[in-house]
Order: structure tokens, then C-alpha cells, then sequence
């Protein structure tokens, strides 16, 4: 999975590849992100879309606990924990 698509799917925009992104989120049985995906992704939501720390770190813990996400050489509970 790459950062636009995980951008893409928690910011909904633009709409058309946020569609296009959750439904690849949403059927894939098995999705692996590295841990340059999820700082890509934190610095894009609070830099680019100016979100908020707080709620970035609560999307991001959301995106995490999906059953479809995996974490590439990283402990999932560790990183939900950190």
C-alpha cells in the first residue's frame, strides 16, 4: 500500500481517488504498510491538509487496526501503543 492511497482514503479528496482508494482498501484481504507509509502519511495530513496531531494520530490508530492492515517488519500492537 503507498502513502497517496492511504492519504487518499482518510482525507477523502479529491473524491474520485478517495472512491477508487477505499474500495481497494475495503476488498483487499491483505494490505502491507511500511513504516515510511505511515510517516509519509502523518507529515502529508499534518503538513498538506493541516490536520491536527491529535486527530491524525487517531486516524492513523483507525487505519492500523483494520483487520486487512499488516505492518511490514514492525509489531502492529507496538505501534498501536507507541
Amino acid at each position: 500500500m503507498d502513502t497517496s492511497a492511504v492519504v487518499r482514503y482518510l482525507t477523502g479528496d479529491p473524491p474520485e481517488l478517495a472512491e477508487q482508494a477505499a474500495r481497494i482498501i475495503d476488498e483487499l484481504d491483505d494490505l502491507l504498510v511500511t513504516d515510511v507509509v505511515l510517516t509519509e502519511t502523518a507529515y502529508v495530513l499534518t503538513s498538506v491538509y493541516q490536520v491536527p496531531r491529535e486527530v491524525t494520530v487517531a486516524h492513523l490508530i483507525a487505519f492500523l487496526q483494520r483487520e486487512n492492515v499488516s505492518l511490514f517488519a514492525l509489531d502492529k500492537s507496538l505501534v498501536l501503543h507507541a
